[in-house]
């Protein structure tokens, strides 16, 4: 399904807040219950990219009327219970297909806050496509102003004396603001009092030093002084407290500030996106400086970061930095190292190394000469008559077998580990996966070329006892897919931010024989693609009594979590190969 009409179906379910969803309605008897009738303004976000999008981002609108705890918009109905409501709806079509919801729609509401997050599919018969909303916003009086609803959310700038300040809008009530205010690291809730309708102004103390902001007719920016300092501030993004969300617009102790800049001549719209973001593209917005220039002033931990500026909607590599990494999507992701990185991940002369092969096959499979990559450790060539373990390391959507060495440095991180004697020697398998989620030719490819071809060429083991399979996001679900298909092949598997969508990719799973290999899950509790899913497969688990551990960390579905879990995935590794040995 091509991202126009994707993007149709999308904004299809949120016209009337998602009215897209099989509901449960739960009864509830008490007729007290939260307020929740007003203006519903909410902005989304659809992650596709299972379907090989980048991403839609838009805004909804809905009047919501209320009677005891039943709610219903010009769409659809739904239930309060406790700070939750859940709406009923049923498939519908567009555009040729049926868009399904797996699970209810549940809108959480805080304060005259809202969010949610739910599942969706589209499918026509012949193409399939899913993926994740997330929705946040606001209830409005009615008969609120769009200045009002303008001022709500979060704002940053800075005063002209070259302090940080940020703003965040959290109630408007009458002739009152609330709000919270925070400069550099020291944030403080405040009341203000509206002085003015047209334009909006608000006054205030903070610390008994007077404030005062105004609103510009555009609704795009606030002007004022703090203590007679000038200040200009432009929104965060629009979702409420951007900054527990994004701590790096903050100084903190050992983080390195950076200024990241871009000319955009007539751009509306700037954004940084990259792993400070989870690659979301709509959370980092980007201050115009000058002529046609943007810039954003973080404060990041040491070590590398991919990036990427987004100008009204138009995803762009810095041109201006000359370091990148293929981006899987046929372009490339700047990178910028900061301080220095962690020392298990760095290049160290200094010590023996392994060596990295790429090696062309002939596949039967997929009629053509496909490559793999193949990581020898140090000794390999000296020691001739040993044999070693090994582990099949699978890469994400749309990448190759280079990811692993160039995104995840994989040389390093074994070379430093085996001088240290962290781990045991073994060998690393990286093959062509492709955009294929590892099943059909490209799994035949693995299984019947790949694999024997290794064990004919190498001093390898045979059987699951010393081998062990391992991948991230695709890779992760192919780590499990192929595990659970071939018990006989793998002995331990390991997902790392696995995408599982099972009804898709493998509709035919069954639990009814416990997995003979050891599993074990690894995602970041921020990686907004892959967690949900991660969650609810660890749920299917569970149901099944399939026995596996699930290790959730901070961390996004990126490489710099992933670096940063490489050391342990490894020791997982070898201690399983050395516990088969006997050791």
């Amino acid at each position: 399904m091509n991202s126009t009409l994707l993007k149709l179906v999308v904004i299809s379910c949120f016209l009337a807040l998602t009215a897209c969803q099989t509901a449960l309605v739960n009864e509830q008897s008490n007729t007290s219950c939260i307020q929740v009738d007003g203006l519903w303004e909410s902005y989304w976000y659809s992650d596709n990219s299972a379907c090989g999008g980048t991403g839609e981002f838009g805004k909804s609108s809905s009047l919501v009327t209320q009677h005891e705890c039943r709610v219903e918009d010009n769409w659809t109905t739904g239930q309060i219970v406790g700070n939750r409501v859940t709406w009923n709806s049923k498939p519908f079509n567009v555009h040729g297909g049926t868009v399904t919801h797996p699970n209810p729609l549940i809108s959480v509401i805080s304060n005259k806050k809202i969010s949610g997050i739910h599942d969706w599919s589209w499918s026509d018969g012949v193409i399939d496509c899913d993926g994740t909303t997330k929705f946040y916003g606001f209830i409005f009086p009615v008969d609120a102003t769009d200045e009002v609803k303008a001022l709500y959310g979060p704002w940053q700038g800075a005063t002209s004396n070259g302090s940080n300040l940020n703003l965040a809008v959290n109630e408007v009530r009458d002739k009152e603001v609330l709000l919270t205010i925070r400069e550099s690291d020291v944030e403080k809730e405040n009341v203000a009092r509206i002085t003015s309708d047209n334009p909006l102004i608000f006054t205030g103390k903070l610390d008994n030093l007077p404030y005062e902001f105004s609103l510009a007719p555009d609704l795009a920016s606030l002007s004022g002084t703090l203590n007679g300092v000038q200040i200009s501030l432009t929104p965060v993004d629009k979702e409420h407290k951007a900054w527990e969300r994004n701590p790096y617009l903050f100084h903190k102790e050992g983080r390195v500030q950076h200024t990241f800049s871009v000319e955009a001549p007539g751009a509306t719209d700037v954004f940084l996106a990259g792993e400070m973001s989870d690659w979301r593209p709509d959370v980092f917005r980007m201050i115009k400086d000058g002529n046609d220039r943007w810039k954003l002033t973080l404060y990041l931990p040491q070590g590398a970061w991919q990036y990427k500026f987004v100008i009204d909607g138009n995803w762009t590599q810095d041109s201006k930095n000359p370091e990148k990494n293929y981006d899987g999507f046929g372009g490339y992701n700047s990178v910028l190292t900061l301080g220095q990185e962690d020392k298990a991940q760095r290049f160290n002369p200094n010590i023996p190394h392994g060596t990295v092969q790429t090696v062309n096959i002939e596949s039967q499979s997929l009629e053509t000469d496909v490559p793999f990559a193949i990581y020898l450790p140090p000794g390999y060539d000296a020691k001739k008559e040993d044999t070693y373990p090994m582990m099949l390391l699978l890469h994400g959507w749309g990448e190759n077998e280079q990811q692993w060495i160039s995104d995840g440095k994989i040389e390093n991180f074994m070379n430093n580990a085996i001088d240290e004697g962290v781990i045991n020697p073994f060998i690393i398998v990286i093959p062509n996966g492709d955009k294929s989620y590892y099943t059909g030719d490209w799994e035949q490819h693995i299984m019947d070329e790949v694999l024997p071809y290794v064990r004919s060429k190498y001093r390898v083991g045979s059987g699951s006892k010393t081998t062990a399979i391992a991948g991230v996001s695709m890779g992760g679900f192919g780590a499990f897919y192929l595990t659970h298909k071939y018990p006989e092949s793998f002995g331990m598997s390991i997902p790392i931010s696995g995408y599982f969508n099972l009804n898709k990719y493998y509709p035919d799973v069954k639990f009814d024989v416990p997995m003979q290999a050891q599993l074990h899950l690894y995602c970041g509790t921020d990686d907004h693609i892959s967690f949900h899913s991660n969650e609810k497969f660890a749920e299917l688990l569970e149901n099944n009594g399939i026995e596996f551990s699930y290790t959730r960390s901070e961390g996004g579905h990126t490489w710099r979590y992933w670096n940063e879990i490489t050391p342990d995935i490894l020791k997982l590794v070898s201690d399983y190969f050395s516990h088969q040995d006997g050791g």
